[in-house]
C-alpha cells in the first residue's frame, strides 16, 4: 500500500523536441510548483499574482516568448528548490569544495542531462539539482496505444561546510506496460544512495551517514521524552528480530501495511512487565515518577532489542509543532528496500523538510551519533 502523503504527480516528458517556452510552461504546471510558487514567480516578473493557475501560466508563457532574460531563471529555481519535499537524508563531515556543474537554468526549458546541476545560491545556502530519467508507461488517447515515456525526477542537495542533505518527493508510476492500471511506489532507495555518492564525489567531501537509531532512541529520547514541557507521541514502529517482523502503529491511524497492530499493545506490555519487575524486586507499588521511568525504560528496551527498522513519532512544545517524522534507520544496507540507508519521511504541516532537518542537526550531539547503545537502569 502506498501512502498518498509520500507521493506527488511526476513530471513526464512526452516530447523532447518541443519549443523551449512550451516546455517551460508544462514544467511550471507540474507538481514541482504549487500556486504559491507560481504567484511569487509571476510577481517577480512584474505580471501580478491575480487569477487562477491557467491565467498565471498563460501570462508566464507570453513572458517567456517576449521578455525572458537568463537572470530570470534564478526566481524560478528558487521556488523549485523551496517547494516542500517529504523525504530527506543527510551525511555529516567535511565539505569545502562547491564546483560549477551543468547549468541548472537549462532545466527550465529542456529535459536536461542526467546528473547534477548547479550551484544555485539562495540566502547564502548552496544547492545542486540532480536529474534522473525514469521509464513510465501511459495510455495515449491519440494513438490508442500504451506508450513508454520518461519521468524527469529531481533531487535537491543542500551543501554546507559540515553536512550535505538530499531532499526529494516520491511518486507512483507504471514501470511496466502491463502495470498501468496498478501503479507502484517509485523505488527511490535504488537511486538516492548512488546520487549521494555522485554529488559527494563532485564535492570532494568526506561524509558519513549519522546513526539515526542512536539519535532518536538515545539523544532525542533522553532530551525530550520524559520532559513535562514537551509532548512526545509514538506513531509507528517497524521492527524485525530473529526473522520475525513487527509493524506497530498508533490507534486511529490508517494502516500502511496489512499486518500493522495497535501501538497501545506494546505500551500495555511495557506496563505489565514494569509491574511484574517491581513486584519481583519487592518495591511495588512504585512512586508515580519511578513507575513511569520504569515503563519507559522497558518500552525503549523492547523497541531497541526487537531490532527497530524504523520509528515514527511527533514532538511538540506547548501545542507548538516541532517535529513529526518517520525515521528509517538503514538497518539492512544490502537489502533492495527502503531500509538500505538512513533517511526521514517528514510531514509538511509540521514544517518543511529543511526546518525539520535543522532541528535534527541541532540535536545531533558531537560524538553521540556513532556511539553504541547504552545500558539503561530501570529503577534509577
Amino acid at each position: 500500500m502506498v501512502n498518498a502523503r509520500e507521493t506527488s504527480q511526476p513530471f513526464v516528458i512526452f516530447q523532447a523536441e518541443t519549443p523551449r517556452e512550451v516546455f517551460a510552461k508544462r514544467f511550471l504546471a507540474s507538481h514541482d510548483f504549487d500556486m504559491s510558487a507560481l504567484r511569487k514567480i509571476s510577481q517577480r516578473f512584474g505580471l501580478g499574482a491575480s487569477g487562477n493557475k491557467s491565467n498565471l501560466l498563460d501570462r508566464l508563457e507570453v513572458y517567456f516568448y517576449r521578455n525572458y532574460r537568463d537572470e530570470d531563471g534564478q526566481a524560478i529555481l528558487e521556488q523549485l528548490i523551496e517547494r516542500n519535499k517529504n523525504w530527506f537524508t543527510f551525511r555529516t563531515g567535511l565539505c569545502t569544495k562547491q564546483p560549477i556543474l551543468e547549468n541548472p537554468r537549462e532545466l527550465i526549458f529542456s529535459p536536461g542531462k542526467s546528473g547534477w546541476h548547479g550551484p544555485v545560491v539562495i540566502d547564502n545556502k548552496t544547492w545542486y539539482i540532480g536529474v534522473s530519467f525514469i521509464p513510465q508507461w501511459e495510455y495515449d488517447e491519440i494513438s490508442k496505444q500504451i506508450l513508454e515515456y520518461q519521468i524527469r525526477w529531481l533531487c535537491f542537495a543542500n551543501v554546507s561546510d559540515t553536512y550535505v542533505s538530499l531532499h526529494w518527493q516520491g511518486f507512483t508510476f507504471a514501470d511496466k506496460k502491463e502495470s498501468i492500471e496498478h501503479e507502484s511506489q517509485f523505488p527511490y532507495w535504488k537511486y538516492i544512495p548512488t546520487l549521494f555518492d555522485e554529488i559527494q564525489k563532485e564535492l570532494a567531501a568526506r561524509l558519513d551517514y549519522p546513526v539515526l537509531h542512536n539519535l532518536v532512541l538515545h539523544d532525542l529520547w533522553e532530551d525530550f521524552r520524559l520532559s513535562s514541557d514537551y509532548e512526545w507521541e509514538d506513531l509507528r514502529i517497524r521492527a524485525e528480530s530473529g526473522g520475525v517482523s513487527l509493524n506497530v502503529q498508533s490507534p486511529g491511524k490508517s494502516a500502511r501495511y496489512d499486518d500493522e497492530i495497535d501501538i497501545s499493545d506494546i505500551k500495555h506490555l511495557a506496563k505489565t512487565l514494569s509491574i511484574s519487575v517491581a513486584k519481583e524486586l519487592d518495591v511495588y507499588p512504585l512512586e508515580t515518577t519511578r513507575q513511569v521511568r520504569l515503563e519507559e525504560s522497558i518500552l525503549r528496551t523492547l523497541i531497541r532489542e526487537f531490532g527497530a527498522k524504523s520509528y515514527e513519532f511527533s514532538l511538540s512544545h506547548q501545542r507548538q509543532r516541532i517535529l513529526r517524522a518517520h525515521f528509517y534507520f538503514g538497518t539492512k544496507p544490502s537489502a533492495p528496500s527502503r531500509d538500505c540507508f538512513p533517511h526521514v519521511n517528514c510531514y509538511a504541516k509540521w514544517g518543511s523538510s529543511s526546518e525539520q532537518l535543522n532541528f535534527i542537526l541541532q540535536h545531533l550531539k558531537s560524538g553521540h551519533a556513532n556511539r553504541q547503545p547504552e545500558q539503561t537502569s530501570f529503577l534509577k
